[in-house]
């Protein structure tokens, strides 16, 4: 069988066609398009004629079989074939959407069951009661493991920014998943340990013995 055409985008090109073009002729029922790529020219039999014993079968099979001959030798769809093309597209949509929710799914418990060890981590530290489903708690870790962070990292800042704000008046408060995990992360992971930033602190903000007791924790 003949007119089916598998090598258009070369035809195309060799012809000084556009693609708009190709489409003017779908629109106006010359040519019928298969997902394959491969398009079947309806009004070739009509016009053209082989003698039967030079004609082959086309290696288009899949194609040809969804097509059908009317009395003027056009081709055209068979309508029985494009229901059951549809329920073939609408099982492989539905197919893929079940895979997609269930990654998803696996994705989501992934995420709350890491979201939970990191603030079981950060409350052992702080001997606080942070949650875990907190929103705002969740959102912050899952921005940052998307970003490709590790849990490894999230103890790291932890553990570094205790050691660093614990015994700061001004800093303590900032103990939380809030600062912690926000858009600081980064920094917070980089920065040595031991590190301190550098602050200015007056008379008025410590009494002499106060002050003296702040500085000895840097010692």
């Amino acid at each position: 069988m003949i007119g089916f055409v598998a090598n258009w985008k070369k035809i195309m090109i060799f012809a000084g066609l556009k693609e708009d073009d190709l489409k003017v002729l779908i629109a106006k029922g010359f040519l019928i398009p298969f997902e394959s790529g491969v398009i079947v020219i309806r009004h070739w039999r009509m016009n053209n004629y082989l003698q039967r014993d030079r004609t082959k079968p086309t290696i288009y099979q899949e194609e040809f079989n969804q097509l059908q001959l009317d009395e003027n030798n056009v081709y055209n769809l068979d309508t029985s074939c494009i229901h059951r093309l549809d329920k073939i597209r609408l099982d492989k949509i539905r197919s893929e959407e079940n895979i997609d929710a269930k990654l998803i799914s696996n994705e989501s418990d992934k995420t709350s069951s890491e979201c939970e060890e990191i603030i079981n981590y950060l409350n052992l530290k702080l001997k606080s009661n942070f949650k875990a489903s907190n929103k705002k708690s969740k959102e912050h870790i899952s921005a940052r493991l998307r970003e490709g962070f590790k849990i490894e990292d999230f103890k790291k800042v932890i553990d570094k920014k205790y050691d660093e704000w614990r015994k700061d008046p001004k800093m303590v408060q900032y103990l939380r998943p809030e600062t912690l995990f926000g858009t600081k992360f980064e920094s917070y992971l980089n920065t040595p340990n031991g590190a301190r930033v550098n602050r200015r602190y007056t008379q008025r903000e410590y009494e002499d013995e106060d002050l003296n007791k702040y500085y000895d924790n840097f010692k």
